[in-house]
């Protein structure tokens, strides 16, 4: 899901300085909502979805880009017709029909994508802000503790334990940000519950929110 929000800043460049550029995007069908209502997307394709998969045998466009390299991503790159750009460090460069450069490894992702898009012409050198739109239908559904107050939101889950900060630290962020006169959310992924728990109990009186859809 990181991935694909920090994709929203160099695409939003992208269609910025070329908008009549018709994007597609292929996502993961659990990570499609990350697009939702993205006006800088034509068209959002779902892997989980088996027949939008085998339309792109029949579908034909100007250029198809893989930025993540993997045999996943180049099965799909293969399924579709027209050239192919990756990048340099990727396995079976024969395959593609152009190498882009490979990033500078210091950077942040969405800046190193954005110096992929400039090798295709895009001009600004600054990575515009991520773009995800709100949702007013979803925003009626919020509890009245925090409707038209100042909150902030904290989600401490993780895909892996190594990613994961511990209890304390989310905690004492969150004390920090009370003092401050902020309200705290805690949002949790499914199976993150018992850990959120943790959290909360060290900040008294918080809102938790369960079963949200990114």
């Amino acid at each position: 899901m990181g991935d694909c929000l920090l994709l929203t800043g160099p695409v939003h460049a992208l269609k910025q300085e070329f908008p009549g550029f018709r994007i597609s995007i292929l996502v993961e069908d659990r990570f499609r909502e990350c697009y939702d209502g993205n006006p800088d997307f034509s068209e959002i394709i779902s892997i989980g979805h088996k027949a939008e998969a085998v339309r792109l045998l029949l579908r034909r466009f100007h250029a198809i880009i893989n930025l993540h390299g993997g045999p996943t991503s180049l099965f799909y790159s293969l399924m579709a017709w027209g050239p192919r750009i990756g990048l340099e460090q990727y396995q079976y460069p024969k395959l593609y029909s152009g190498l882009a450069p490979k990033p500078d490894s210091t950077i942040h992702t969405a800046q190193a994508t954005l110096s992929i898009f400039k090798w295709f012409g895009v001009s600004v050198s600054n990575c515009p802000p991520l773009r995800y739109e709100t949702h007013s239908a979803a925003a009626e559904t919020l509890p009245e503790s925090i409707k038209g107050k100042d909150y902030v939101v904290i989600h401490p889950g993780a895909l892996l334990d190594t990613k994961r900060w511990d209890s304390a630290g989310f905690g004492s962020v969150a004390q920090q940000l009370r003092r401050r006169g902020l309200q705290i959310v805690l949002t949790a992924g499914p199976g993150e519950e018992h850990f959120v728990a943790k959290v909360a109990e060290r900040i008294p009186a918080t809102t938790i929110l369960f079963g949200l859809t990114i």
